[in-house]
C-alpha cells in the first residue's frame, strides 16, 4: 500500500509513530507532510522520520483561512505525484479535501467533539471519520469508534514504558515527588473562546505545588517571570518519561491530562470546554477531574486534596489497571483498519 500521512500537531507524531514504523516494517510506503505547528517538525526529525512541510500555523481566523486553502493545493500537487492508496490524518481536514478530489479514500481520526469549525470543514468530505467510542455525537454511516483513546496509539504498555535511565541523564530522581504543569497559547482553531488559568492561578497554583516537590512546566508560549525557573530540562521527545514518574498533572492541555492518566498520574484539566474522552475517564474511570475556568477555585482545592492524599500512585496504578484491561491497543487498531481497506494491495 501507498499511504499518506498528513501531520497538523504534534500530538499527531505521536499518533501514528508506531503505525508507521508497523507499516514501513510490513513494506508499506509511507509518505508525510506536515505543518510546523509548535513541535511538530522538532518530533519528527527527533524519531527519524522524513516528511515534506507544507505549511505554517496561522494565527489569526483569516490567515488560517488562507493556509488552509494553500495547504490544501500544496498537498493535492504533493500526492497527485505519490498517487497514495489511503490518505490519513489526526482532525484531516486538508486529507479529506484531496481524497474527494482524487477520489481516494481519507480516513480521519479524531476526538474533540467542540471543534466545530474544523470538523464541520472536514467530516462530509471524509470516507471514514474513527473516534473514540466515548465520542459524544453521531457522525452517520461514516463513523467508525474504537474502544480506546489517542493516546493509546503511543501509551499503551505494549508501546511505551518510562525509562528511568532518561530521568537520571537529566537529574531527576524518580523516587522523589514532582508534578507537570501544562500552559497552553490557545492560538489553534479548535481552541477559539478558549480560556484557562488566569495570570495570578498559573503562580498560585505552581507555588503551592512547589511546597510538596519539585514543579516541570511545559508550555506553548512564554512564562511568567515568575515561572521561569521550572521550564522543562527534558527535550521534546521525552516528556512522556518525565510523565511515567510524575506525582500529579495540573493544566490547561487535554490530550497531556489524557496522557498522564493512561500512565496511571491523577490529572486535573482546567479549560472552558471539555471533551468526551476526558469525561469518560473521570466518570467511569476516576483518573481525571475536569474544571471549567470559571471554577478555578474548585480545581485549586481538588489539587490540594490530592497532594495530602497517602498512596496517590498506588491507587491510581489500580484505576489505569481496570481501564487498560477494557481498552485496546489503539495503534493496532489504526494499523489494522487502514489495511483492510486495501486488503489485495501489493505491498511493494
Amino acid at each position: 500500500m501507498r499511504i499518506l500521512i498528513d501531520i497538523i500537531h504534534p500530538a499527531d507524531v505521536h499518533f501514528f509513530k508506531y503505525a508507521i514504523e508497523e507499516w514501513q516494517k510490513r513494506g508499506h510506503k509511507i509518505l508525510i507532510t506536515a505543518r510546523d505547528k509548535d513541535i511538530s517538525l522538532q518530533l519528527l526529525k527527533a524519531y527519524g522520520f522524513e516528511f515534506i512541510r507544507i505549511s505554517s500555523q496561522a494565527k489569526s481566523l483569516w490567515t488560517m483561512a488562507y493556509e488552509l486553502v494553500a495547504r490544501d493545493f500544496r498537498l493535492l500537487h504533493i500526492a497527485k505525484i505519490f498517487q497514495p492508496n489511503v490518505l490519513t490524518g489526526f482532525t484531516g481536514i486538508s486529507i479529506a479535501h484531496i481524497g474527494k478530489l482524487l477520489r481516494k479514500p481519507s480516513v480521519v481520526f479524531y476526538d474533540t467533539e467542540f471543534a466545530k469549525l474544523s470538523n464541520a470543514l472536514t467530516y462530509p468530505l471524509a470516507t471514514y471519520v474513527c473516534t473514540p467510542d466515548c465520542y459524544n455525537g453521531d457522525i452517520g454511516r461514516k463513523h467508525t469508534r474504537f474502544n480506546g483513546y489517542k493516546e493509546l496509539a503511543y501509551l499503551h504498555p505494549h508501546r511505551f514504558t518510562p525509562d528511568p535511565k532518561i530521568m537520571r541523564d537529566v537529574g531527576i530522581d524518580i523516587t522523589t515527588t514532582f508534578f507537570i504543569v501544562r500552559f497552553v497559547s490557545w492560538e489553534a482553531a479548535h481552541d477559539l473562546g478558549e480560556k484557562g488559568l488566569s495570570y495570578t492561578n498559573k503562580i498560585k497554583f505552581v507555588e503551592e505545588l512547589a511546597k510538596h516537590g519539585r514543579v516541570f512546566i511545559s508550555s506553548e508560549g512564554s512564562l511568567p517571570k515568575e515561572l521561569s525557573s521550572y521550564q522543562s530540562p527534558l527535550s521534546i521527545d521525552k516528556i512522556h518519561h518525565l510523565m511515567g514518574f510524575s506525582t500529579l498533572y495540573v493544566g490547561e492541555s487535554a490530550t497531556m491530562a489524557s496522557e498522564c492518566a493512561m500512565l496511571g498520574v491523577p490529572s486535573i484539566f482546567i479549560a472552558t470546554t471539555g471533551r468526551g474522552y476526558l469525561n469518560e475517564q473521570q466518570m467511569r474511570y476516576d483518573l481525571v477531574f475536569n474544571y471549567t475556568d470559571i471554577q478555578q477555585d474548585q480545581a485549586f482545592e481538588k489539587m490540594q486534596e490530592l497532594l495530602n492524599k497517602h498512596n496517590l500512585r498506588e491507587e491510581w496504578f489500580q484505576k489505569r489497571e481496570r481501564m487498560l484491561f477494557e481498552k485496546v491497543d489503539v495503534t493496532e487498531w489504526i494499523v489494522d483498519f487502514i489495511e483492510n481497506l486495501h486488503p489485495k494491495t501489493d505491498r511493494t
